[in-house]
């Protein structure tokens, strides 16, 4: 038992002085029995000499070593000069092209009896193809190596004899069931992303048409300004806009948004808004915010500005959907170890078919379409897997929401114009009115009517006088007791 406590209480001086900086036994670490059975101890006094307050400790140093060595794992930002050097390979340029947005006449193109035929005859000259050109390349070269070389040796023209390059075909069957495996989880995984983007870009055009559908269709019936109908559809329009030019790179999009924030939302009725919306840091909010800023200004009845503020908020929420998947890549760990795993697999290959094929060159054209297909897989992967640049804003901003909302904007201001024209007096509902004005039309015995709906009276007026919100009438007394604020 003394032996254990002595071994116990070296240990924890041990502990002590290691974690410590300076090499002294930190106060309160180790218990008093320990450090009187430690100075009792032999062993205590060859600790060796004390290190001065400003030299590191053992497992300092061990900590520091750990930190050198995990720093070549941390993600470093790409300098501009790269990123615009990068964008000028054939990968990153094909990518505008791939912006489809398909009509009748594409589909029906799509179906063609010559489809299958056509595809096969374009394979080579296929941009995925392109894109994985230099991999291919080395495949091929390596592949045209190993029979170089077994067939020279086999003529004794190397001059002396060498081991034939091969390698047994059971590896390579083994480890096929978890490269499939890899490479579908990152195919799905990736689709799935692409997939979620175009969701959230579909809840975006359809949130700023039905904005822009209620403000154009309730703002005639409170005979708002034709201005305020424009600005308001020009803010919805720009919320897209700014939500484009947030996920794709700076090199393509910041001189165009520039150009559109001071050619159509600079001056005339919309004032300085562009160029407070270029130069704001984080631009879809500032246009949401704009959004918020004139729904107060139209007045409207305070349950038509909760429905709107609620397509508002749908808005931020694509835009927070669309910020995930841009922000958040797969985990970098998975696509790098199966580039790996498909590049040892896929370089070693040739070794183990070289006998099966005969040990003749066929062993090239089989490795350069078994490589095209797999590297393939992984590429399409990767293109992918950020799919912004790949999607289509740009005609959605401009066809699916700019043109539909404008034209309704367009024949809201020029009914308000016609209404102004044609009215003498202001016909606007007056809401300024208690609980008490809701009211549900009675028959001759004091019962509610079931013939008629309810009806909102204003200002002490009939049945048959009551004005509509938009061919509606007004909600009942069981209704109207859910609301506790003055209407």
């Amino acid at each position: 038992m003394k032996f254990q406590s002595s071994g116990v209480s070296v240990f924890c001086i041990f502990l002590a002085v290691a974690s410590s900086q300076d090499g002294s036994v930190v106060s309160g670490f180790v218990s008093q029995p320990s450090l009187r059975t430690a100075q009792r101890s032999p062993i205590a006094t060859d600790i060796g000499p004390r290190t001065s307050s400003t030299s590191p400790s053992p497992t300092q140093l061990s900590i520091i070593a750990s930190r050198h060595r995990l720093k070549d794992l941390e993600w470093t930002k790409p300098e501009e000069h790269q990123v615009t050097e990068w964008l000028k390979n054939y990968g990153e340029v094909s990518r505008f092209y791939r912006r489809d947005v398909f009509t009748a006449d594409d589909w029906v193109r799509s179906r063609r009896p010559t489809r299958f035929w056509d595809t096969l005859r374009n394979t080579f000259r296929s941009g995925l193809f392109r894109q994985i050109s230099l991999e291919l390349g080395v495949l091929m070269a390596c592949s045209f190596g190993v029979v170089l070389f077994n067939r020279l040796n086999w003529m004794g023209l190397i001059g002396r004899s060498l081991p034939v390059l091969k390698m047994p075909l059971v590896p390579f069957n083994l480890a096929a069931a978890s490269l499939g495996l890899l490479l579908t989880f990152r195919t799905n995984v990736s689709y799935q992303r692409w997939n979620e983007a175009r969701t959230a870009w579909g809840r975006v055009i359809n949130d700023s048409r039905s904005l822009a559908r209620m403000a154009c269709i309730w703002s005639t019936s409170y005979n708002a300004s034709p201005q305020l109908i424009k600005r308001f559809g020009d803010a919805i329009c720009s919320f897209s806009r700014s939500l484009m030019n947030r996920t794709l790179p700076s090199q393509e999009d910041d001189a165009p948004f520039q150009l559109y924030c001071l050619k159509q939302l600079n001056g005339g009725y919309n004032g300085d808004y562009g160029t407070r919306l270029l130069h704001a840091k984080h631009r879809p909010t500032a246009a949401l915010a704009e959004l918020s800023s004139l729904l107060v200004q139209f007045n409207f009845h305070p349950l038509h500005q909760i429905e709107m503020e609620k397509m508002i908020t749908e808005l931020c929420s694509s835009m927070g959907a669309c910020e995930r998947i841009f922000t958040s890549p797969v985990p970098t760990f998975y696509p790098r170890h199966t580039t790996r795993f498909l590049a040892v697999w896929l370089y070693l290959m040739p070794f183990a078919l070289f006998e099966p094929l005969g040990g003749g060159f066929l062993l090239v054209p089989v490795m350069t379409l078994l490589g095209g297909f797999m590297l393939g897989i992984e590429e399409l992967a990767n293109q992918m897997e950020e799919p912004f640049s790949i999607l289509p804003m740009e005609k959605m901003c401009q066809n699916s929401i700019r043109g539909p909302v404008m034209e309704q904007v367009e024949r809201s201001t020029a009914s308000v114009v016609e209404n102004k024209e044609d009215s003498t007096t202001d016909t606007k509902p007056n809401y300024t009115m208690n609980a008490s004005d809701y009211y549900v039309p009675k028959t001759s015995d004091n019962k509610p009517s079931a013939l008629m709906p309810e009806t909102l009276r204003v200002n002490g007026s009939t049945d048959s006088a009551a004005p509509k919100i938009n061919g509606a009438r007004g909600p009942d007394r069981e209704t109207l007791k859910k609301f506790s604020f003055e209407i």
